[in-house]
């Protein structure tokens, strides 16, 4: 196709109708999940007696769903919500 051509219909478009392409998989990512160690880490807020910001990191080791669990405090100030 010349570089002054007008770009056809999609319809006028060959297809490929028996090739299925895959999602690119980037160059760390491994087949299995379940073969390696999974870590997640997220943070939550909380507003009772003192107010808290915690960092919870839980790691999950192969075939179980049961995590060893870490948690962190990464901020605190006074003025929390008491009942």
């Amino acid at each position: 196709m010349s570089a002054d051509a007008e770009f056809p219909e999609p319809k006028d478009c060959p297809t490929l109708e028996q090739h299925l392409l895959k999602a690119p998989k980037p160059w760390d990512a491994i087949d299995n999940p379940m073969e390696a160690r999974v870590r997640v880490t997220f943070y939550t807020y909380c507003g009772l007696h003192k107010q808290s910001i915690y960092r919870h990191t839980d790691t999950y080791r192969r075939g179980n769903y049961r995590p060893s669990v870490e948690e962190e405090l990464v901020a605190g100030a006074p003025g929390g919500v008491a009942f």
